[in-house]
């Protein structure tokens, strides 16, 4: 089974006892999923309720919380910060290096995650 050792969010909980690193890992996996894509949702041009929604129903998808305890939800923590480095790389060209860079970053933390 893998456990995703040398994922960042586990490292930040490195130090505390498992028991209770699990449940503010937990809290942390859904949290920021709910932060990347509110903030892809925005990018997008969607109305602040709607990035709402948007950011709670990824967050809160049965996927996420089925799967909460395991390490593939720290890769899927990821995926909107993922479209959200694509997309404005692609858009537009004179800041995508620095796009790409956030996407490279991205992908390894995904990469680690499992």
């Amino acid at each position: 089974m893998q456990s995703a050792v040398l994922s960042p969010l586990s490292l930040v909980f490195a130090l505390l006892a498992p028991f209770y690193a699990s449940g503010f890992l937990a809290f942390l996996k859904i949290v920021l999923a709910g932060i990347f894509m509110f903030l892809y949702a925005r990018y997008l041009k969607l109305r602040t309720i709607s990035s709402l929604l948007t950011a709670s129903t990824f967050s809160l998808s049965g996927f996420m919380m089925v799967w909460l305890g395991h390490p593939h939800t720290h890769s899927a923590v990821y995926l909107p910060a993922l479209f959200l480095f694509i997309h404005s790389a692609v858009r537009s060209q004179s800041s995508a290096p620095i796009q790409w860079l956030a996407f490279s970053i991205s992908y390894g933390a995904m990469i680690l995650g499992g």
